[in-house]
């Protein structure tokens, strides 16, 4: 996401002056699909009470491993 803001930024620096820069992006970011827990792989760092959990989900592999523990309390477990 970071990259398609600085995407987007350097764009609209390049673009004449008589577009309108806020009717570009509100549309830009409409067309955003919206879709990460479908067809993005992420790794998820999660903090409850002193525990620490860090996790890998991949939308490639089968349903019953579309999540991964790697770490607990930075133990890592392995993929």
């Amino acid at each position: 996401m970071r990259r398609i803001i600085i995407w987007l930024s350097m764009l609209l620096a390049s673009t004449a002056s008589f577009v309108d820069h806020k009717a570009v992006v509100q549309s830009i970011l409409e067309n955003i699909a919206n879709d990460f827990d479908e067809s993005w792989a992420f790794t998820e760092t999660t903090t409850e009470d002193d525990s620490e959990f860090i996790g890998r989900f991949d939308p490639s592999m089968a349903d019953g491993r579309l999540w991964n523990l790697l770490s607990v309390d930075g133990r890592w477990h392995g993929l």
